[in-house]
This record gives structure tokens, C-alpha cells and sequence, in this order.
């Protein structure tokens, strides 16, 4: 009988520098994301010091939540000034699959900067996932 030989590359993770984290529950940024796609295929991140938002336009238009740092929402910036990042819907939405292992997600990203989204079970597990800024042409 012929054996198969299979190599397995170990993946390597990328040193990111993250100055932006939001630490908030999985169904409000799940929501977030279904609600924005009804109107365009990318939502722009904002971060301010106390609001997270997610925008989207499309053609006809236009789609703006606002989430607020409180007790189950966590913002966290080394930076002064807001921060400004576009994702496709397409692949956030097949990365917010995480939030069926975790009830939390900390999203984290930068100015035109990969986006990553960390779902945690508290000493158990960690499921990561890294997107690339979605780039426009002029």
C-alpha cells in the first residue's frame, strides 16, 4: 500500500502593532455588520476616544452605528486623534462565525490597517482572525 507524505507548513502569525481595541459582545458587532449590509458591500471603522461606529454607503444609502464605551463596551486608544479603517462585509462576515464559541469579541485595528477580531474562551481558547483593509482606487 503507497503512503502519503504530507508536509504541513506551520503558519506564521504577523507582529502587528494594534493601537485601537474594542473589547464588546459578539452580537452587537454581528448585528452591526448584517445591518450594514443591507446598504454596501464595506463598513468603515471609526474610532474615537469614547464611540466606536461602523458606517456604510451604498448607492441609495446610507447606514451609521454608533456604539458607546459603558460596562460592556471597552475602548482603548494610544492615539489622540480618531482612526479610520474600510472592511468587505463579505469576509467579516464569514470571521464573525467566531462568535459561536465566544459571547465577546475584541476587534482591534489602525489607520488603513489589517482589522483583527480575537474570540475568547477564558483559559480554554483563543480564535483570531486577520483582514486586510479593503483599498479603494481613485
Amino acid at each position: 500500500m503507497p503512503l502519503l507524505e504530507i508536509e504541513e507548513n506551520e503558519q506564521k502569525v504577523p507582529n502587528l502593532e494594534f493601537p485601537v481595541s474594542i473589547k464588546l459582545k459578539a452580537h452587537v458587532l454581528n448585528d452591526a455588520i448584517n445591518d450594514a449590509d443591507i446598504v454596501a458591500e464595506s463598513v468603515t471603522f471609526n474610532a474615537e476616544p469614547e464611540t466606536f461606529s461602523i458606517r456604510a454607503e451604498g448607492d441609495l444609502s446610507k447606514a451609521h452605528i454608533e456604539i458607546k464605551s459603558d460596562d460592556r463596551t471597552q475602548i482603548s486608544s494610544q492615539l489622540t486623534a480618531n482612526v479610520k479603517a474600510k472592511y468587505s462585509i463579505e469576509y467579516l462576515k464569514k470571521m464573525m462565525q467566531g462568535s459561536k464559541i465566544s459571547e465577546d469579541v475584541e476587534v482591534r485595528f489602525n489607520q488603513d490597517y489589517p482589522l483583527k477580531l480575537d474570540y475568547k474562551v477564558q483559559d480554554k481558547l483563543l480564535l483570531s482572525f486577520i483582514l486586510a483593509p479593503r483599498v479603494e482606487n481613485d
